[in-house]
């Protein structure tokens, strides 16, 4: 990566595209969407807010299902297709049809 005043050439006059400055970019951009994807990802302790029952606290995930807990006793497996992330109340949410 490049410190606070390097600079990087993408150009060069006559050639186009400079290969290091083109690899530059495409690095950036690969590791901008892998945070991305961590960062939308559930994870243990993140808050679900289930509708109609409240927030509840993710206790266990896999690629599957996620374990919620609400309080000390209450616990739901929600399917992790059931789960999305709320981008206007910045939360997750989950619709579960069981009683």
């Amino acid at each position: 990566m490049l410190g606070e005043h390097e600079s990087i050439r993408f150009w060069t006059n006559g050639a186009g595209f400079d290969s290091a400055g083109l690899d530059y970019l495409l690095n950036t951009r690969k590791e901008y969407y892998i945070r991305r994807q961590r960062e939308r990802t559930l994870k243990k302790g993140d808050r679900v807010a289930v509708l109609g029952r409240g927030i509840a606290v993710v206790e266990q995930t896999d690629y599957k299902e996620a374990l919620v807990v609400w309080g000390t006793r209450d616990v739901l497996r929600i399917a992790r297709k059931d789960t999305v992330w709320n981008q206007q109340n910045m939360r997750w949410e989950a619709k579960v049809l069981a009683p």
